[in-house]
């Protein structure tokens, strides 16, 4: 009974091995970073008008959102230093640090919903604030990072159209057991 116990439980451990080896790649968009709504507008993708919408929701989403730490070194330790801002929470829980808006971005998704009968696709355009990291890079509320390329810009499409889960403040216990911002795991803020 011990033995086949044993090789059950090593069939499972090669099965779940095998199922996250043939994973697929998250699937990527291409996407415009914007520092400023003038920015947005200069650049002839986006009227002003969708600019400034999409500018306000990047903001209303970092105020939700951000990453948040119970301490100006932790935030600074993870963003760079004068990267982090003492804020007050939306709901009213409680002051926090978190990054200062690095700015936000915007990408044209096309989505998989549409008339099946006719073929037609839709297009929505998505936007979701960003921040910068003391490497350099940019990432979003949810960790997620903005990669750079030849062509642009390119990120996730789940980080795109997902919204993210209400923040919590982070201490140093729980950023070092995720590996630090933007780390390997379900979020920064779980």
């Amino acid at each position: 009974m011990k033995r086949s116990r044993t090789i059950k439980l090593a069939l499972m451990a090669t099965s779940a091995l095998a199922l996250t080896a043939c994973e697929e790649p998250e699937p990527q968009v291409s996407a415009d970073l914007y520092r400023t709504v003038e920015q947005c507008v200069s650049g002839g993708k986006f009227t002003k008008e969708y600019c400034e919408t999409s500018f306000k929701e990047a903001q209303e989403q970092h105020a939700k959102s951000s990453p948040r730490y119970d301490s100006k070194a932790l935030c600074e330790e993870q963003f760079g230093p004068a990267a982090c801002q003492p804020t007050k929470s939306s709901d009213g829980s409680g002051d926090f640090w978190g990054p200062f808006l690095a700015g936000y971005v915007v990408s044209n998704i096309v989505d998989d919903i549409g008339d099946a009968a006719s073929g037609s696709r839709r297009r929505q355009a998505y936007s979701t604030p960003v921040y910068h990291s003391p490497q350099g890079g940019f990432y979003t509320s949810q960790g997620s990072q903005l990669n750079s390329g030849k062509s642009g810009f390119s990120i996730s499409k789940k980080a795109m159209v997902s919204a993210p889960p209400p923040a919590k403040v982070q201490t140093r216990t729980t950023v070092v057991s995720r590996g630090g911002f933007g780390g390997k795991s379900a979020g920064w803020g779980g």
